[in-house]
């Protein structure tokens, strides 16, 4: 591996765990109810550095920063400062990945179609800050909160294909398990499916914590509906599944290939999901866990992705 690919691979790398932190940041920024923490966009109160202090503000800044007529809650500087730094964050991750799309163009020699590919991912975060921009115009909408979600994993996804690529070409052929292969593609479908639902179970538990004034916590799990039913035996089938995986991929195992760590890492990470599961389930839904549990969930799937990965293109699909 010449060093322009070895420096491109490190960018999707750093990209990759980048957008990790975007996705676990904008998770801490909705368990701290911090959305609204910046009522304008792309500045922060209409400052490019936001306010530490209600003094730093107008007096009218409730009027002056209204969302879709009505006024915004009171100056918060934790809130404000949690989704500043998830904003920062965004912007990082652009910057990355626009230097991936431009080194993809200086590794086409090897990669002819690798620059498309990196311009299409490079689209796809535009529209990502552009969808986050009108989340907070819409004073948090539930269904763009969801499609937000939905495009991280795109590019997440879309970021380990190109880094799979790029480093496939210097590995040798591995065995392969067709049984392996599918459920590691079904897991992906239930990671999906799980974060779905559980943007849609996170909303009724921020419509409950409003009708009991953000206390009795412990009774807010129990008002929950049937999409948690459905969400707990799913997170069962995850952990079967998970096991199966790593078992599999045992009857397998070749020495020296790296690849082989990832069902023990995948079992490790559905391990402290099912944990912080039951903590935020028989805990009351302490605030503290609720982005440890969407953090695990992107990690599930980002190791799983890998896995289906090493079981369909061994080699590069981009020369």
């Amino acid at each position: 591996m010449n060093k322009r690919i070895k420096i491109f691979s490190r960018l999707i790398f750093l990209s990759i765990i980048v957008t990790y932190l975007v996705i676990l940041a904008g998770s801490i920024v909705r368990a701290t109810g911090s959305g609204m923490g910046c009522p304008d966009w792309p500045k922060c109160f209409g400052q490019y550095i936001p306010p530490t202090d209600l003094s730093q503000l107008p007096e009218n800044y409730k009027e002056v920063f209204k969302v879709q007529g009505k006024e915004i809650a009171d100056f918060n500087a934790l809130h404000t400062w949690v989704e500043y730094i998830n904003r920062l964050l965004g912007v990082v991750m652009g910057f990355l990945v626009l230097g991936v799309l431009i080194f993809s163009f200086l590794v086409r020699k090897e990669f002819s179609k690798m620059y498309i590919f990196s311009g299409v991912v490079f689209l796809a975060t535009l529209f990502q800050a552009w969808l986050g921009a009108k989340v907070v115009s819409s004073n948090l909408a539930p269904i763009k909160i969801t499609i937000h979600m939905v495009f991280a994993l795109i590019i997440l996804a879309a970021l380990i294909y190109q880094y799979h690529t790029v480093n496939s070409t210097a590995q040798k052929e591995k065995l392969k398990s067709n049984a392996l292969k599918k459920a590691t593609f079904i897991v992906l479908l239930l990671c999906i499916l799980q974060i779905l639902l559980g943007t849609q179970v996170r909303q009724q538990i921020d419509e409950i914590a409003l009708q009991y004034g953000n206390s009795l916590r412990n009774k807010w799990i129990l008002n929950l509906n049937w999409i948690f039913d459905v969400h707990k035996t799913l997170a069962a089938i995850l952990i079967g599944l998970c096991f199966y995986i790593y078992f599999e991929s045992k009857k397998i195992k070749q020495k020296n290939t790296k690849y082989f760590n990832l069902p023990y890492f995948l079992l490790i990470a559905i391990g402290i999901e099912f944990l912080v599961g039951l903590i935020l389930n028989y805990a009351a839904i302490p605030a503290f866990f609720q982005p440890v549990h969407l953090i695990f969930s992107s990690v599930i799937f980002g190791i799983s992705l890998k896995i289906y990965l090493e079981q369909t293109f061994s080699f590069s699909t981009m020369n």
